[in-house]
């Protein structure tokens, strides 16, 4: 759709412009007006005509002052640019309030209690087959909160409860061939679901026992949105940063922490882990306890928990 009236507005936006790349002005008008329909070539056309008609003659005011445009209330889209990397940057940075990966400091005080760690991997909310649907799901995810009520009773030793998240939450969309025949909702409801629910298990938690509540997470495999795209671009952690912003705004006494990476350290009862999802299989063969020893003596940890291999295993102690 093309049009042969420019308005005054659209006028400015591209004379305040001008000494921009026709393309940069582009993206500028697109942003400000995104629903008038004018193509590259119209845009190009009146830019060049534009630029023409300042070569042959300087608009100035009776007081010799260049003449106010309107253009000086447009951004351009340089300065739009700068300040959208910025606000996305602040915003990442406040959602994840572990953003730059760290080694988390060791109370020197012994706790008082005991702390319940709660794994919660491998939930592949949207998968679909014979005995599992995104209800199932659901159901299962709530029923944590109600096993965690149901066996600890008030009053409790327990200081503090932790859930770590490690990944697979979702079950994602074109992880492998024929995948999307086994799918039951698209990856973007899975997300919404997962954090519904887990959000609501969480707070219902919470709330019964009156204990604070730390989340650690980390992505898994099935959360990939390309196996060519950044590792960030995955959907466990677009869960996580759902359910990040919801508890700051819901609940003070539940923390969050991510750091959008494969791995993530923690503390708990004088004691340093390394979470991630994908952990070694077949740990007990001296292979994969070799490569154990070295996360333990790399990262200076005491245990690691992961998921990935839908199998249970405890592994020292």
């Amino acid at each position: 759709m093309s049009f042969s009236y420019w308005d005054s507005t659209e006028i400015s936006l591209l004379q305040a412009n001008l000494h921009l790349k026709t393309v940069d002005i582009y993206d500028a008008y697109l942003k400000v007006f995104p629903n008038k329909g004018r193509t590259y070539d119209s845009i190009q056309k009146k830019v060049r005509a534009l630029r023409e008609l300042h070569k042959e003659e300087e608009i100035v005011t009776p007081e010799g002052t260049p003449e106010m445009t309107g253009g000086e209330e447009m951004m351009s889209p340089l300065i739009y640019s700068i300040d959208l990397k910025a606000q996305l940057e602040s915003w990442l940075r406040e959602t994840s309030n572990n953003f730059t990966p760290q080694l988390p400091s060791i109370p020197s005080d012994k706790p008082k209690g005991s702390t319940l760690v709660f794994e919660v991997s491998d939930i592949h909310l949207g998968k679909l087959n014979s005995s599992y649907n995104s209800a199932v799901a659901i159901d299962r995810i709530l029923n944590i909160g109600f096993r965690i009520m149901h066996k600890i009773h008030k009053p409790t030793d327990l200081e503090k409860i932790i859930f770590v998240l490690l990944g697979d939450e979702v079950e994602g969309e074109d992880i492998y061939a024929h995948q999307n025949s086994e799918i039951e909702i698209p990856v973007i409801e899975q997300a919404r679901l997962f954090a519904e629910a887990f959000f609501q298990m969480a707070l219902d938690v919470q709330n019964f026992l009156g204990l604070p509540i730390e989340i650690y997470a980390v992505p898994g495999n099935h959360g990939r949105m390309s196996k060519t795209s950044n590792p960030r671009s995955n959907w466990d952690n677009v869960v996580y940063m759902m359910l990040s912003s919801l508890f700051k705004q819901k609940n003070k006494e539940i923390s969050f922490n991510l750091n959008f990476e494969e791995f993530l350290t923690m503390a708990s009862n004088g004691k340093k882990g390394l979470l991630c999802h994908q952990g070694t299989k077949h740990s007990g063969t001296p292979a994969m306890q070799v490569k154990l020893l070295g996360w333990a003596i790399t990262e200076d940890i005491d245990f690691i928990i992961h998921g990935h291999w839908h199998t249970w295993e405890l592994v020292g102690t």
